[in-house]
């Protein structure tokens, strides 16, 4: 952005900090923003993704002659509807979604950015600002009438045929017939011998000329497909709460042999009085690994019954995201019980080192008094053993 008067350098420092508060995981972060004084510019500080974008990866699969699978269409189609539903929920319009501002993060996560024309909708429910780009754009747009967010549920629809297909819904040699093609909004349909009718029917929804009868975003959401992405996206969240068990239960057997070692210890130096402390201790240590153990046993079990039922689906979505959900927080709440459990036994722990170091010191120095003892002992046994004077021996006996 350059050559910005002080209204527009103001007005544009209040849209990155509104894009700058917008926390999801399929949105590019912002991460800073300045003007550079000598050439007149907004400098915005972005995100970086390792992958780049989506435009690039399109190419790549036209060189290779391949196409994406449907379960990864399907991936991207909830990625980027999650990153717009958040620009929705705070009233901001994208105006320019297309694969080159798409980008792809370190775990293949889309993430929707490049948003310097994005606008806060504050007028109203419409629009009329035109922007974007011409094979994106959306007829309302193109015939310059108000738009709001269903302008942005057209992008997205010509983004995933993109996606689906490698090419744009519409294209043509001149602006004047692309014009046509996007305003009667006749596409080629996708290619049914290799993704299904589901599909095609999103596809449709999306890109409807009438935004009144264009599906939005909240009901794109609602797709069972969708759905099931975000289903999955569950089951990743329970095995990141498996992992995070399993670390818990090897801190928590290392806790043990310490505790164990620490008994032994004290057995051997000074006896067996907090034998029995230890001992209870150690049984809830054990107690509480054997409830890991069947925790992560349920669990696993309850993926691998997922998986095999995965084709069927369709009846058990709703009932059993909230039991997943449920069982989520549950761990959660479990999680935290353990390392509050965590912390105080190694609270425990350490008084008890503590207290043994200073048993040692007090033996010591015990040891150090019987030894002065035995020392002073000594020498009133040597005065006692030296031999009285016997009579006859030249010393006088006075008589009485």
């Amino acid at each position: 952005m350059q050559f910005l008067s002080t209204k527009e350098k103001e007005n544009a420092l209040n849209e990155v900090r509104i894009l700058a508060s917008l926390k999801n995981e399929n949105i590019i972060s912002y991460k800073h923003a300045f003007f550079d004084c000598k050439s007149q510019s907004l400098c915005i500080i972005m995100e970086y993704a390792q992958k780049g974008d989506i435009y690039n990866l399109i190419n790549k699969m036209k060189k290779s002659k391949e196409f994406f699978s449907e379960k990864t269409i399907w991936k991207f189609a909830a990625d980027m509807l999650k990153g717009l539903k958040c620009l929705h929920d705070k009233k901001i319009l994208h105006r320019d979604m297309k694969c080159a501002n798409i980008f792809i993060s370190e775990n293949s996560a889309l993430k929707l950015g490049d948003m310097n024309v994005s606008k806060v909708n504050k007028r109203g429910d419409f629009a009329y600002t035109q922007t974007g780009t011409p094979y994106y754009t959306s007829p309302e747009v193109w015939q310059n009438r108000p738009y709001d967010y269903k302008s942005d549920v057209w992008s997205f629809g010509c983004v995933l045929y993109e996606i689906i297909t490698l090419n744009p819904p519409f294209t043509a040699k001149s602006m004047e017939e692309l014009y046509k093609k996007v305003t009667k909004g006749v596409f080629k349909s996708i290619n049914t011998d290799l993704y299904s009718s589901d599909l095609q029917k999103f596809i449709s929804q999306c890109l409807i000329t009438n935004p009144k009868q264009r599906a939005s975003v909240e009901q794109l959401i609602q797709n069972k497909n969708i759905n099931y992405q975000s289903f999955r996206d569950i089951i990743d969240e329970i095995y990141e709460i498996k992992i995070n068990l399993e670390n818990d239960k090897n801190m928590l057997e290392d806790l043990y042999i310490q505790q164990k070692e620490s008994q032994q210890y004290e057995e051997q130096y000074q006896g067996t009085i907090s034998g029995p402390l230890l001992s209870l201790q150690n049984q809830e240590f054990l107690k509480k690994l054997e409830y890991l153990n069947d925790e992560q046993t349920k669990l696993l079990k309850q993926i691998d019954d997922l998986n095999l039922n995965k084709n069927n689906q369709d009846f058990y979505y709703a009932e059993t995201k909230d039991q997943m959900l449920q069982q989520i927080n549950n761990l959660e709440e479990t999680q935290r019980q353990l390392q509050q459990e965590q912390k105080r036994l190694f609270k425990e722990y350490d008084f008890m080192c503590r207290e043994l170091k200073g048993l040692t010191t007090q033996n010591q120095k015990v040891e150090e008094q019987i030894k002065i003892k035995e020392e002073e002992l000594n020498k009133l046994k040597g005065k006692m053993e030296v031999p009285f004077p016997q009579c006859g021996m030249g010393i006088p006996i006075q008589r009485m």
